[in-house]
């Protein structure tokens, strides 16, 4: 009873496991269970559009494209669709945008006329064909637009732009519509527009009263310029000395550190015996008023007697009776120094 309980839940944890890989598996490749016919299509630019790219008819997803072969002047790709989709001699293959960040899909056009359906393998020519919109100029005509518009209004706007043109939903009406109510917010801001337009026509007749001065600033900033690039090799070598500098002191820094991390220890020694005398060294600061002022009476004037030496004669009787000295040094015999010279108070 005990094994089998493990092994169950094993058994029922592998059939999940494997039940889950194979969804995500079908999720991402998407296969198709219908029976498929396959297609060839001739374009001029086949650009964005890659393989495995979905096939659709009337916005229904029916296949995918399969393969791609560009010779260098025109491109032909093949795809397959479900073998209930009517593909006719008048079937049209044009290449439309899926969104707005440029992800392309196939989508075949049923002819104005009733057609005989193709046969498997069969090429559907370049005029039948069409290449996806060339976005960039069209986005490009609107661009004043969309920088007045938020991201949101931008996204809006250019899906709707898409779809349109495409002739996938939506009509021309419905569009115009739709951009005369975003330009709205632009007719709102029109007063802020116009204080702004005036606040810079202030700027500008400031500027243009003080246009001398502007091109002297200017002219000031081209010699600076020009006396620069001729002194480039000093400037190069300047900077060259500047970083032999940096090293030097790096390398004192470097050098000195632990004299410096000493002299921190010493002073948290310092200030830890300050710390610790803390009283007592109150008391001093407390007495040293008192200790000045009898200071000050010492110092203060009064009567005094001032003694001068005036001259000191020393005089030797030449050589020691200790012997000789260790070093190399002559004892005069008689007065030594100038007998004449005396301090200005004895002069």
């Amino acid at each position: 009873m005990s094994v089998r309980k493990p092994l169950s839940m094993l058994i029922a944890f592998a059939v999940c496991s494997v039940l889950i890989t194979t969804l995500v598996l079908l999720t991402i490749t998407n296969p198709r269970f219908q029976p498929q016919a396959t297609y060839r299509a001739e374009f001029g630019d086949i650009s964005g559009l890659r393989v495995g790219d979905i096939v659709r008819v009337s916005g229904v997803e029916v296949g995918k494209v399969t393969d791609e072969v560009n010779d260098g002047y025109n491109a032909q790709i093949t795809f397959q669709v479900d073998r209930d989709v009517s593909v006719t001699d008048t079937t049209r293959a044009v290449i439309r945008y899926q969104n707005v960040i440029g992800q392309r899909f196939l989508a075949l056009v049923r002819g104005d006329t009733a057609g005989s359906p193709l046969a498997d393998n069969t090429l559907i020519p370049m005029s039948r064909t069409a290449p996806a919109l060339d976005l960039t100029v069209l986005f490009n005509g609107f661009k004043p637009l969309f920088a007045a518009l938020t991201p949101d209004q931008v996204n809006q706007l250019a899906g709707s732009l898409v779809q349109v043109l495409q002739g996938e939903g939506g009509t021309l009406q419905t569009l115009l519509e739709q951009t005369a109510q975003f330009t709205a917010n632009l007719a709102d801001r029109d007063t802020v527009i116009g204080h702004v337009l005036e606040n810079l026509t202030g700027v500008a007749g400031t500027v243009a009263s003080h246009d001398a001065q502007l091109g002297q600033l200017i002219d000031q900033l081209a010699q600076l310029t020009s006396t620069l690039a001729a002194d480039r090799n000093s400037v190069g070598d300047s900077l060259t000395q500047i970083d032999a500098l940096a090293a030097a002191l790096s390398g004192l820094v470097e050098g000195s550190r632990p004299a410096i991390d000493h002299d921190i220890a010493g002073l948290r020694t310092l200030t830890d015996s300050l710390v610790a005398n803390q009283d007592k060294l109150d008391t001093v600061v407390r007495r040293l008023p008192i200790g000045l002022s009898a200071f000050d009476r010492v110092l203060s004037y009064g009567n005094w007697a001032n003694i001068y030496l005036c001259a000191l004669t020393l005089q030797t009787t030449g050589q020691p009776s200790a012997g000789p000295l260790p070093l190399p040094v002559t004892i005069p015999n008689g007065p030594v120094g100038n007998q004449g010279v005396h301090s200005r108070a004895c002069s």
